[in-house]
């Protein structure tokens, strides 16, 4: 398993829905700036070779949430 986030919610559900993970609870944490789907590795594969997904370090999802919340980094 591993995280799919985004940079706004519409994208992040639309890349959910793109890759067949969409579900009314599917997202968690919705509303706030850890908000992310847990996808398995299969679906993980085709959302990076099929969707556009962009894999991300530890450093640059950190920086993300950062920004997210408002705190510059």
């Amino acid at each position: 398993m591993c995280h799919m986030v985004a940079d706004t919610p519409e994208e992040l559900l639309a890349m959910a829905d793109k890759i067949g993970r969409s579900s009314p609870n599917g997202c968690k944490k919705a509303g706030i700036h850890h908000e992310h789907f847990d996808i398995a590795l299969t679906k993980r594969k085709g959302a990076l070779s099929e969707a556009g997904a962009k894999e991300v370090t530890q450093l640059e999802l950190w920086k993300n949430h950062s920004e997210r919340r408002g705190n510059p980094t």
